[in-house]
């Protein structure tokens, strides 16, 4: 009877224990059922974060884009104005040296005076020629792409102006000397 009493107790016991393993091992699976869920959750959060985030730099770059080509476009404006006022520049200084020339045919001024004005007068056409050009090119869509022409073309521009001063002082100065 002891030994009935110890096997059913030892039964017992052994059924507890058994009970208690598989409370432990549903409580493991219900516990990596929660962090599975749990990660399922943050990779979701994480791909939504990253999609997200690739949509608003897609948006910057749009921006950005857009701000680019609005720069270019004023640019393009500004040079396009810039190269107006040579050419308008230019036609001043041209008709100035045609009326010089125009004086120094009726006064009879030395014959050296009068191809100098006529020198400076083709000179001048010259300039205008490339001032003209000079804007045909600038228009240019495939040219406005490029950045390093068109500091390039800048730059021409900037010397061309020059060039227009340069001769408009030179007119100044036959125009002093020959006594207009």
């Amino acid at each position: 009877m002891k030994r009935t009493v110890a096997v059913v107790v030892a039964m017992g016991m052994l059924l507890a224990v058994i009970a208690m393993a598989q409370q432990a091992q549903q409580q493991a699976q219900q516990q990596a059922q929660q962090q599975a869920q749990q990660q399922a959750q943050q990779q979701a959060q994480q791909q939504a974060q990253q999609a997200q985030q690739a949509q608003q730099a897609q948006q910057a770059q749009r921006m950005q884009q857009g701000q680019q080509t609005q720069r270019m476009a004023q640019n393009q404006q500004m040079r396009q104005e810039r190269m107006q006022v040579s050419l308008k520049e230019m036609d001043g200084v041209l008709a100035r040296m045609g009326e010089l020339n125009q004086w120094m045919e009726k006064q009879g001024t030395e014959a050296a005076f009068r191809e100098m004005g006529q020198h400076m007068s083709q000179a001048g056409e010259r300039v205008q020629l490339m001032l003209r050009k000079m804007d045909q090119v600038c228009q240019d869509p495939a040219m406005q792409r490029d950045r390093d022409r068109v500091r390039d073309m800048d730059r021409l521009q900037d010397r061309l102006r020059t060039m227009v001063r340069e001769l408009d002082e030179a007119h100044l100065m036959l125009t002093q000397v020959v006594g207009a």
